[in-house]
């Protein structure tokens, strides 16, 4: 677990923390105050995408943007795309099911969330990080507890991909006040970094990355989740790892 540690930087963020203290504790009250409280996505969490043969079974877990937060609807949201993009890519037919909660942290998506996933599932969504880099749990527990989930998701759905998304780029956030937000990034990347270890140990597990960092355009109106078009890119990145893992994982 030292190796853990010693790979995210965190003494180096420790260190900035505790100097920066009492100006990243007003930021974060500010920005707490200021930032908007978005409802989660209404409407229905499931859906289907049109195609060829027996239809491909898609869960999403994970936080807020699961939750479609910033989406008019779960179609828009991270889940409907993943499926979208899947289903192009694939050929297939897609039924789809996001069971996300707003505030959601790894551990009690594990409880909470882990149940609700469909045992014959094809494809297991996974995002998660912001609530769990906002909470101030160390990378061993991060690193814990992210073990645990994906082993709750295989027994729970043993055939499943697993795509993992990377934790979301917390420097860009437009929300987040500076230096808070340079603070959160260095934070973000360490955790994300975990998270790739933990996904390359988990059986058909595929770990998709965040290629893009900003653009007012990929964020809502609280500059903190994501717009439809964040949501669409975002999305259609998992739904094309997930679509180019998904057939090796079959013939293992």
């Amino acid at each position: 677990m030292k190796r853990v540690r010693d790979n995210t930087g965190y003494a180096l963020w420790t260190a900035g923390l505790i100097a920066g203290l009492p100006l990243f504790a007003w930021q974060a009250a500010r920005m707490r105050r200021d930032t908007p409280r978005l409802e989660e996505a209404p409407g229905p969490r499931e859906g289907r995408i049109d195609g060829e043969g027996p239809p491909l079974r898609l869960a999403a877990v994970g936080e807020s943007t699961v939750a479609g937060v910033g989406a008019p609807d779960h179609a828009s949201a991270l889940a409907g795309q993943c499926a979208k993009r899947l289903a192009a890519r694939s050929g297939r037919a897609v039924e789809w099911h996001a069971c996300g909660a707003n505030g959601a942290t790894a551990r009690q998506t594990r409880y909470k969330q882990v149940p609700l996933i469909n045992t014959a599932c094809d494809v297991v969504v996974v995002a998660l990080g912001v609530n769990d880099v906002l909470s101030g749990c160390t990378p061993e527990t991060w690193y814990t507890n992210l073990t645990k989930l994906m082993a709750s998701i295989r027994r729970r759905a043993p055939h499943a991909v697993i795509a993992v998304s990377a934790v979301p780029p917390m420097g860009s956030f437009p929300a987040i006040p500076q230096p808070l937000r340079t603070m959160l990034g260095v934070r973000a990347r360490a955790f994300d970094r975990i998270i790739g270890l933990v996904a390359a140990k988990a059986p058909h597990a595929v770990y998709v990355p965040i290629p893009f960092e900003g653009g007012d355009q990929y964020f809502c109106t609280d500059r903190f989740h994501p717009s439809p078009l964040g949501y669409t890119r975002w999305g259609g990145l998992i739904g094309e790892a997930t679509a180019h893992r998904l057939q090796p994982s079959r013939s293992a």
